[in-house]
C-alpha cells in the first residue's frame, strides 16, 4: 500500500486522540458531579479542586503503567510486611494450602 508509514503515524495520532478525549470527558464529569455536590466549599477553589484530582489519577495510572507498588515502597518492612499477603488466600495454592478438589 502506498503511504503505509503515513497512514500507520495518523492511526496511531488517532488512538491517542480518543484515549485523551475520553479521559477529558471522564474527568469533567466528575469535576461537573462534585461541584454540583459540594457548591460552597469547591466553587471558589475550582482551579485547585481540578489540579489535585488530575494529580490523583496521574498517581493512580502510573502505577498502572510502571512496576512500582505499594509494598516496594516502603522498604523497612521487607518484601512482605506483616499483616500483608501480597496473594489473597484461594487464588494461588501454597505448599501449606492443598489445592481444593471440587
Amino acid at each position: 500500500m502506498p503511504a503505509a508509514t503515513f497512514f500507520a503515524i495518523i492511526f496511531f495520532l488517532m488512538i491517542i486522540m480518543l484515549g485523551l478525549d475520553s479521559t477529558f470527558a471522564g474527568l469533567e464529569g466528575v469535576i461537573t458531579a462534585m461541584l454540583d455536590e459540594f457548591p460552597q466549599l469547591l466553587s471558589r477553589r475550582r482551579e485547585w479542586f481540578v489540579l489535585g484530582l488530575v494529580c490523583v489519577c496521574y498517581l493512580g495510572a502510573l502505577s498502572t503503567l510502571t512496576y512500582v507498588s505499594l509494598l516496594s515502597t516502603l522498604p523497612s518492612l521487607g518484601p512482605n510486611p506483616p499483616g500483608i499477603d501480597p496473594t489473597p488466600r484461594g487464588l494461588c495454592p501454597t505448599p501449606t494450602q492443598p489445592r481444593s478438589r471440587s
